[in-house]
């Protein structure tokens, strides 16, 4: 038989069989951690106005412990649902990101950015000349650690500006994940949460759509 007959044969069965064993580790997981997230839910909504605060101040310590970020994403939208999880988890990863490109930008020798910069003149020139989008893109297809992205960044001649508005487009969509992933963990999706995933995700695909032709008619 045809190897590409072969390839349309196994897909299917690939796909069935992960559809399959993700449908029970998704039942596996809520039996056993819905009754310890309730009882650890239950102790957040004590903190009643402060719960965000709480965990926003945990978001932006966690580095000095090195506790990566992902988990803790998750985690918002496991105490605060998709739509204030998505909210909460956005705000938490400005906060950190602001904090960690400030405290390395005015911290760190000048020598070494120096050294720094000399050592990649290219890569330092194309984020200055594209700042916003370089950021952007790394945000949005992240292949290092949020927290080493911040800090490599803050070594480079970046805009502030540029910065702050390309990690809050880029981190968007995975913060919209993570939350939405963290809340349905233990939780059956409800068309209202679905919805807001959904739209939050158009309006970030237009726009992207609408910043990608304005580049193109500079160009």
């Amino acid at each position: 038989m045809d190897k590409r007959r072969w390839i349309w044969i196994v897909i299917p069965i690939v796909i069935c069989v992960a559809v399959f064993a993700l449908t029970r580790w998704h039942i596996f997981i809520f039996s056993h951690l819905s009754e310890k997230t309730e009882i650890f839910k239950c102790w957040v909504n004590k903190l009643g106005i402060w719960a965000p605060a709480v965990y926003l101040i945990g978001y932006v310590l966690r580095p000095l412990i090195f506790f990566p970020s992902t988990p803790f994403a998750i985690l918002g939208g496991v105490l605060f649902g998709n739509i204030w999880g998505t909210l909460y988890v956005l705000v938490g990863t400005m906060l950190s990101g602001v904090c960690e490109f400030f405290i390395v930008r005015y911290l760190v020798k000048e020598k070494t950015k120096q050294y720094l910069k000399q050592k990649a003149p290219i890569a330092n020139q194309i984020v200055e000349k594209h700042g916003f989008l370089t950021v952007f893109l790394v945000r949005l297809i992240p292949n290092v650690a949020f927290d080493l992205q911040n800090c490599g960044l803050a070594l480079t001649s970046i805009k502030f500006r540029d910065y702050f508005y390309g990690t809050l487009l880029g981190c968007l969509p995975a913060c919209i994940f993570y939350a939405s992933f963290g809340h349905y963990l233990i939780n059956r999706p409800t068309p209202l949460g679905l919805g807001f995933a959904i739209l939050l995700i158009a309006i970030f695909i237009i726009f992207c759509r609408f910043y990608a032709s304005k580049i193109k008619n500079k160009a």
